[in-house]
């Protein structure tokens, strides 16, 4: 979904279609009528075309779309189940795209459902999300739902927001860290326990709260475009790791993404600038790895620039192989003071970061390599 939502990135001119009644376009074969057969007082019957609810049925209309549209692909022509979208920034490219969409459709003997189609607009709707030339942001008729929450009353229904909720955590700041009262709940919990009833606590159900606020009123994240100014910007605390990525569009910050994560059982017994060199390395080669590789940035953090990494005796290999692992991209740092960095605020006073010890470090090896 993804995928699609950024291959719609920031078009001028976007196209929807929906493959009407997409099941019932795919002729069952005839020797495998009868494993769908059922019986009523009228009869026996069974089906000559797909139904829903068989075994293999999204699989085979998914791979019978594919088949149809795939050659478009170059075009950005993009498919999901049964849905097709398009989007360009040329206007008569567009329009030419779509009649080979159509040339297309009516080739596989599939027809279009004409209340869904969407030509040419400058927004429209892809998984929950509405896809613009501005940006991407939450559609309000998909997030609606949640509002008519006014508590949590089972472990299924903790169950169901968080998992609605975690769709939309890359346009909430410090979503984990603000999650974690609600994701506590779960843990160590069997699934048979999902109708068990449950009380929120107050600090629970100020979590459900503050979460539904930032979901109803998520911000419209842009998109990242290659060759324009781009900065992270990471920090920690012992309640979480937290990390945002934003580029500089048209003279204004934007967010491309939010991200952030709880700590793992060992991190919380890291020393506070070990917590500092962790936000960094996960930012940087788990979370945004596929916008930075190849692109040079800026990191910003809140850290003291010394050199804890290289002061230290002996470097662990823990840290030695985030040395290794940062070696990769191609950035400069900045730092900020915490009271700056409002961005990703887990602030920590009178802190050092591993990544002033890797420039040194990887200055110092390029003038060794030199020298030798």
């Amino acid at each position: 979904m993804e995928d699609v939502i950024q291959r719609s990135a920031g078009k001028r001119y976007n196209s929807k279609m929906d493959v009407k009644s997409a099941f019932h376009c795919i002729r069952i074969r005839e020797t495998d009528t009868y494993k769908t057969g059922f019986v009523t007082p009228d009869g026996h019957y069974e089906f000559l075309r797909m139904p829903f609810g068989v075994t293999n049925g999204p699989s085979t209309m998914t791979r019978a779309i594919k088949k149809a549209y795939d050659h478009l692909a170059p075009h950005n022509v993009n498919t999901y189940i049964d849905d097709i979208s398009t989007s360009h920034d040329v206007f008569n490219y567009h329009l030419k795209v779509i009649y080979k969409i159509f040339e297309a459709t009516q080739k596989a003997g599939f027809k279009l459902t004409r209340e869904k189609l969407q030509f040419a607009v400058p927004e429209i709707t892809l998984f929950g999300r509405i896809v613009s030339h501005n940006g991407v942001r939450p559609d309000p008729e998909c997030i609606a739902a949640i509002e008519r929450y006014l508590t949590l009353k089972s472990i299924q229904e903790v169950r169901s927001f968080l998992g609605f909720a975690n769709q939309f955590r890359k346009y909430i700041r410090n979503y984990a860290v603000i999650a974690k009262p609600l994701t506590s709940v779960l843990k160590g919990l069997e699934k048979k326990t999902s109708s068990a009833p449950i009380v929120l606590t107050d600090d629970q159900q100020h979590t459900f709260e503050t979460l539904k606020s930032a979901i109803t009123t998520a911000p419209i994240l842009s998109y990242f475009k290659q060759g324009l100014p781009t900065f992270v910007e990471t920090d920690a605390s012992y309640l979480g790791l937290g990390a945002v990525l934003s580029q500089e569009q048209n003279g204004k910050r934007r967010i491309i993404e939010y991200a952030s994560r709880t700590l793992k059982d060992a991190e919380t017994r890291y020393h506070s600038n070990e917590l500092e060199c962790t936000a960094v390395h996960w930012a940087l080669t788990e979370k945004f790895r596929l916008y930075l590789l190849g692109h040079k940035f800026q990191l910003i953090t809140d850290n003291y620039t010394t050199a804890y990494v290289i002061a230290k005796s002996a470097i662990n290999r823990k840290f030695a192989r985030y040395l290794v692992d940062l070696a990769q991209f191609d950035f400069t740092t900045e730092h900020r003071p915490g009271k700056q960095n409002v961005i990703a605020p887990f602030t920590f006073p009178n802190t050092t970061c591993l990544l002033s010890s890797y420039c040194k470090l990887r200055n110092r090896n390029l003038y060794e390599t030199e020298k030798r």
